[in-house]
This record gives C-alpha cells, structure tokens and sequence, in this order.
C-alpha cells in the first residue's frame, strides 16, 4: 500500500488509519478498543491486587476505557522490571511455573 498525505505526522497516521477502517467492515466490539494497563501508574507490579485493580477498573469505565490489562505481577515467574521480587527473563519458555497466575483473586475478565 502507498499513501498520499498532506501535512504532518497526525495527518499521516488520520490518513492510515482511514485506509485501515474502510479495508473491512468495522465491528466495534472487535475493532475499537481503548487499552490502559497497570504500569501506567508506575508502580510497576507492586500494587497489582485485588482492591487496586478493582479500582483501577472503576477508573477505567468513567473515562470511556473499554479494555484492563493486567501487565506485569499476575505470574508466578518475576521479570527484571519487577518491583516485589527482581528476576530474569532468562529461560522463562523453560519454566513451565513462569506463566502460572498467581491468586490474586481477581476474575479473568471484566466488561467495562
């Protein structure tokens, strides 16, 4: 694909994403989607729990945002940017434990 534009870099990406919405039929529920995640507090994982994603969650619906990603802190395995507990991405397709969620108590998912 090659595209014309006028302007600067907000006309070039109006202009893509106008390419990309009439390329298929747009279904909101699969296509339109606002994301925030719980590093956006930078607390990295240490606050990742219940009463702070629930809130977290609240928050999200009164601004319009339509999905909750859990980031970092719901695995068993700790990363390198972990605030709780340093660890390491070295050999984590090994450990068949790193990807196990931690019971946190909160549900898979919510519909905001």
């Amino acid at each position: 694909m090659t595209g014309v534009y006028n302007g600067g870099e907000i006309n070039r990406l109006t202009a893509l994403r106008s390419y990309q919405k009439n390329m298929r039929k747009l279904l909101p529920g699969r296509d339109e989607m606002v994301m925030m995640n719980t590093w956006g507090d930078r607390s990295q994982d240490s606050r990742v729990n219940e009463q702070f994603s629930l809130l977290e969650v609240e928050r999200a619906a009164q601004l319009g945002i339509t999905h909750f990603q859990i980031d970092d802190g719901w695995q068993q395995g700790k990363s390198p940017n972990s605030a709780v507990a340093k660890g390491s991405f070295d050999n984590i397709w090994n450990n068949p434990d790193y990807w196990t969620p931690i019971r946190l108590n909160i549900p898979v998912a919510w519909v905001l």
